[in-house]
């Protein structure tokens, strides 16, 4: 079951303001070197439009899938898969901003589980109570828990 991403207008604040503020350190040889040659010309901007696509590839990459085992997140090129047994808690969150995150909000769902490379995964979902249901409805091992009070 695939999940639809809530992007909050802070989110999109803050992306743009990443790429005009890289775009901007990165264009910077071009205004400040007057040795460059024309070869350099077309090095910069290239590298500028790579990095540009890989933040697009980012932003715009965002998906939560509820497979038949597993919570499936996926950001660009940055992925986690999490079987439901290893899910130790689920809960809402306001802290967003440490982590590993594929969320574009935020408030979210933090994800618990015992090999996450932070601890965690943080996601915000367009549906958060129905989501976190939804993931305790898939962990019957979590029931008994302090998670099922929302």
């Amino acid at each position: 079951m695939k999940w639809k991403v809530r992007r909050d207008r802070e989110y999109w604040y803050m992306m743009v303001g990443t790429i005009l503020l890289s775009n901007t350190l990165l264009s910077l040889p071009l205004w400040l070197d007057k040795t460059l040659n024309s070869v350099d010309w077309l090095i910069i901007p290239s590298i500028i439009l790579i990095f540009d696509l890989f933040l697009l590839w980012v932003i715009f990459g965002i998906r939560y899938e509820l497979r038949e085992k597993n919570l499936y997140a996926r950001c660009g090129p940055f992925w986690c898969n999490v079987p439901y047994e290893n899910i130790t808690k689920i809960h809402p969150t306001d802290d967003m901003l440490m982590g590993f995150r594929p969320a574009a909000a935020l408030h979210g769902v933090e994800i618990h589980y015992p090999n996450a490379i932070f601890g965690s995964v943080k996601l915000s979902p367009e549906n958060e109570e129905l989501f976190i249901q939804t993931l305790l409805a898939k962990c019957p091992h979590l029931q008994n828990s302090e998670t099922k009070h929302f």
